[in-house]
């Protein structure tokens, strides 16, 4: 998440997404079991929800500590567990 905040939008870009896994096709093409469009769905997932946690959470800083809102994270997280059980 720091490093799409870092770099913007443009890392998470499908059209980067794809020439990522197309250099990486061209180099480790001779592995005949890597699944290159599971791994660019994965991928592509994988960045839609860094935006979608950054969209619901805001910038991020991790310079910035704080205990008290920890455990009120904490908290909370333990209980949404306890209702989806």
């Amino acid at each position: 998440m720091l490093k799409r905040q870092a770099a913007g939008p443009q890392i998470s870009d499908p059209a980067t997404i794809a020439a990522s896994v197309q250099l990486l096709a061209q180099v480790y093409g001779e592995e005949h079991n890597i699944d290159w469009r599971f791994f660019e769905e994965t991928v592509t997932m994988g960045w839609k929800s860094v935006e979608e946690r950054l969209e619901r959470t805001g910038l991020l800083t991790p310079t910035r500590f704080s205990r008290k809102e920890a455990n009120e994270r904490l908290a909370a997280l333990r209980q949404q567990r306890r209702w989806w059980r």
